[in-house]
């Protein structure tokens, strides 16, 4: 069997700073998995049409050719709160597979499979907890069972400080 190279993370949440951002994307060598939570989520551009002279605003995350970009499943009036960014050379020696199907994913999880050359998965949970006005909104991560044969790294910001 071959040894696999190490795949290296970073996670932060970013608090919706562009050039933060932007300073993590071109000087990150080392890393192949960035996971952000409260990502700069801007519009980049807004569509013009005859029946919309207003427009329909169009989001997205900051890009850079060195780096794939994943963003939960949405819609064009919804706000991502995680986006997981994968260096474009990890391709070479693993699959990567955004899971919009696993029960978990909404705007603020979203769950990534990584795989190796031998077939070796790891689940990449993302999360932002969202702190309503009274209690908390874990219920679904702390009653979630997860696959005990499937190595998983969660990662998350849940705004404790905030309980």
């Amino acid at each position: 069997m071959l040894a696999q190279p190490e795949v290296k993370f970073v996670s932060v949440n970013i608090n919706q700073n562009n050039g933060c951002m932007h300073a993590l994307l071109q000087k990150n060598n080392n890393t192949h998995i960035l996971i952000v939570q409260e990502p700069c989520y801007y519009t980049i551009a807004t569509v013009h049409s005859d029946n919309d002279p207003e427009g329909l605003k169009q989001k997205n995350i900051p890009h850079n050719n060195m780096w794939d970009t994943h963003l939960p499943k949405h819609g064009s009036d919804n706000t991502c709160k995680v986006t997981i960014y994968t260096k474009k050379m990890l391709l070479r020696m693993h699959t990567v597979r955004l899971r919009y199907d696993h029960p978990l994913a909404s705007l603020t999880l979203m769950v990534m499979d990584i795989t190796n050359a031998n077939n070796m998965t790891l689940h990449i949970i993302n999360t932002y907890h969202v702190v309503p006005s009274q209690g908390h909104g874990l219920h679904y991560l702390i009653s979630h069972s997860l696959d005990k044969t499937v190595p998983t790294l969660l990662i998350r910001d849940l705004n404790t400080h905030d309980l």
